[in-house]
């Protein structure tokens, strides 16, 4: 089988720890009907155990929506979902050693942070390349990244022809910067997933993003 890489539009990460109102599930849900392209469900809290059973489920509701599955970080359980991609950090699994775990269809995207890592992920044939943060956030605050800015995913576009992703403090007044950047998508977290009403929030940012990518 073939991998499919449908790394474009809105990127939506899923996170159980930042749903502020309704469970995982049902935030999930309402970000799909939104128009999100790309959900990556990430949990650094619940047991495997948990971990899987939400995943799966989350899973059903990608193919619900005919939207792309991505587990982060761990590729043991993006092999027991049949996800359609497994994410990763630098500090995580390296590429090579991933390939091994996953399925030959199952892609992987890696997180870079300057050009000498978007360099060695796309030597290390890396399916699409996150660039970020391109602006301060919270969220990524904690793993000590600088800020890059869009110009970063400019000069990358000029070394790769993997799909890119701009991740890190986009909002409503940004989002145009990083678009006309090259970027194929764009990924939030927080403005979403926290916000009291996902499902608008996702339709506002997908109808931005659709019409600068038609």
């Amino acid at each position: 089988m073939k991998k499919q890489i449908k790394i474009k539009g809105l990127y939506v990460i899923v996170d159980p720890s930042m749903c502020k109102k309704n469970s995982i599930l049902e935030t999930t849900d309402a970000i799909l009907s939104g128009g999100a392209n790309i959900i990556q469900y990430r949990d650094k809290n619940n047991p495997i155990t948990k971990q899987i059973e939400i995943a799966r489920k989350i899973k059903k509701l990608c193919e619900k929506y005919s939207t792309f599955f991505i587990i982060n970080d761990n590729p043991e359980l993006a092999l027991i979902t049949n996800s359609h991609g497994l994410h990763i950090g630098q500090e995580d699994i390296p590429i090579n050693l991933a390939k091994t775990i996953l399925n030959h269809n199952q892609i992987i995207g890696t997180s870079n942070n300057n050009l000498n890592q978007v360099l060695e992920s796309d030597k290390q044939n890396a399916d699409y390349i996150a660039i970020g943060a391109l602006y301060s956030t919270k969220t990524m605050g904690k793993h000590n990244r600088k800020i890059v800015g869009p110009s970063l995913i400019k000069k990358s576009k000029n070394i790769t022809d993997k799909p890119i992703i701009g991740i890190g403090g986009i909002n409503k007044t940004n989002i145009n910067e990083v678009l006309d950047a090259g970027a194929d998508a764009i990924c939030i977290v927080s403005e979403i997933i926290s916000h009291s009403n996902p499902e608008l929030i996702t339709k506002e940012f997908a109808d931005i993003i659709q019409s600068k990518l038609k």
